[in-house]
């Protein structure tokens, strides 16, 4: 029931589960929590209730994802602001088993590209070296996908000018 009412934002359902001791942290079958779910969904009201309970945001599912990722591969970035205090740098910087990708990857690879999220990830002392599997950083993916905001972003010489013609 709190994973259902976490997935759906419903803020009076998770009180009154949390009042009558549910579990905060207990995952589905694939290991994705409340937190974990809320996150993903972008419900920032129903993530600050679960924080405020104890869950756990450093959780790390079998397939190496965290509640960070589902935030940033979404682009939420008002969930990403939320979670980093709560985070310690090395699952900030938890890499995914099936691709290696980090928060920072997804935000600069996935859709449209995050830009929002990016600048969170980074103010917030993200690595901006980390390879995903094919050994390609946030900022060479964003390249590879046309994301020009979020490459131009993780640029920290300012070398894309040279480099594309978009720049």
């Amino acid at each position: 029931p709190l994973y259902v009412a976490a997935a759906q934002g419903h803020t009076d359902a998770l009180q009154l589960l949390l009042n009558h001791k549910a579990a905060v942290d207990k995952a589905a079958i694939d290991g994705t929590t409340p937190l974990s779910i809320a996150t993903q969904q972008g419900h920032t009201d129903a993530m600050q209730l679960l924080l405020r309970h104890g869950a756990q945001a450093n959780l790390v599912r079998a397939n190496g994802c965290t509640a960070l990722l589902g935030a940033a591969e979404n682009g939420h970035a008002e969930a990403v602001k939320l979670l980093l205090p709560h985070m310690t740098m090395a699952a900030v910087n938890q890499q995914d088993k099936n691709s290696g990708g980090t928060a920072l990857y997804k935000a600069a690879a996935i859709g449209d590209g995050h830009p929002a999220v990016i600048e969170l990830l980074v103010c917030h002392g993200a690595d901006t070296t980390i390879k995903d599997n094919d050994g390609l950083t946030a900022l060479q993916n964003a390249v590879v996908f046309n994301h020009s905001m979020c490459a131009r972003m993780l640029d920290p010489h300012d070398l894309l000018p040279l480099l594309l013609p978009w720049s």
